[in-house]
C-alpha cells in the first residue's frame, strides 16, 4: 500500500470514528433533553440482546408508570400506546438498548380499554393473585437506591434482616435474594428470590419465574439481602 493510499484509510478511518462518536454524544443529548422533561414526557430504557424484546420492554415500563397515574377505569393496554411511543436505538457488546418515550399529551388522545372493567391487563391480574410480602412492597415503595440502602442497614441494626451488600462482595450469590435498581436513574426495577433452579429465580413482585439473566449487567446495579 502507497504511503497515499495509507493516509487516506487513516483518514477514511478516523473520520468514521470521528462521525460515530458525535452521533453518539448527539443520541446522548436527545435523551438527556427528554428525561430532564418530567412534565412533559413518560420514558423509559430496556436493554436486551434482541431488538423487539428491548423495544417491547421499554414500552411496557412507560405502560405502567402511565397506569399509575390512572384510574381503575382508566387503564390502558399496550395496544394503546404502542403507535404512539417515539424509540431511539443503541446498541453495544451485541445488547440493544431501546430508549422509549411518549409526550404526556399524547396520552389523552389514547383509546381507554373499558370494555371489560373487571379484566384487568394481564400485569395488573398477576398482583391480584399473588401478593408480594410487607418487605418487598416497601422496597419498591421507597424505590430510591440510596434510600433503600439506608432502610437496610437501618433493618439489619434493627436484626430485621441478616445481612446485605453489594452482589461484587460475594462470589456465589445463587441462593441470595436480589434487589434490582435502574443503572442510570437508581430506581428500582424489581426483585428477585434465590435460585430455584438452573438460574430460574421467582420475581416477588409478581410471582412469576425470572432470572438475573433478564437484566444486563451494564443496565442494573443489584443488592444482596438476607432476611
Amino acid at each position: 500500500m502507497t504511503m497515499n493510499k495509507t493516509f487516506a484509510f487513516f483518514l477514511v478511518a478516523l473520520l468514521g470514528s470521528v462521525a460515530s462518536a458525535y452521533g453518539q454524544s448527539q443520541i446522548l443529548k436527545k435523551i438527556n433533553e427528554i428525561k430532564s422533561q418530567d412534565d412533559v414526557y413518560y420514558y423509559s430504557q430496556y436493554a436486551h440482546p434482541n431488538a423487539d424484546s428491548a423495544r417491547i420492554g421499554a414500552a411496557k415500563w412507560i405502560l405502567i408508570e402511565i397506569n399509575e397515574e390512572r384510574a381503575e377505569n382508566e387503564q390502558l393496554t399496550l395496544g394503546d400506546i404502542l403507535d404512539k411511543l417515539k424509540h431511539i436505538k443503541m446498541e453495544r457488546g451485541g445488547v440493544v438498548r431501546n430508549f422509549a418515550y411518549i409526550a404526556k399529551a399524547e396520552i389523552g388522545s389514547a383509546t381507554i380499554t373499558t370494555a371489560n372493567p373487571t379484566r384487568p391487563s394481564s400485569p395488573r391480574a398477576r398482583t391480584e393473585t399473588f401478593v408480594p410480602d410487607m418487605f418487598v412492597q416497601k422496597i419498591v415503595d421507597i424505590q430510591d437506591f440510596k434510600a433503600v440502602y439506608n432502610y437496610l442497614r437501618a433493618k439489619k441494626a434493627e436484626r430485621a434482616i441478616l445481612q446485605f451488600g453489594p452482589l461484587k462482595d460475594v462470589e456465589d450469590y445463587s441462593s441470595l435474594d436480589l434487589i434490582l435498581f435502574d443503572l442510570h436513574t437508581g430506581k428500582v426495577i424489581t426483585l428477585l428470590s434465590g435460585v430455584t433452579s438452573g438460574d430460574e429465580r421467582t420475581n416477588l413482585l409478581t410471582g412469576q419465574p425470572d432470572s438475573l439473566d433478564n437484566y444486563p449487567e451494564d443496565m442494573t446495579a443489584v443488592i444482596w439481602y438476607i432476611k
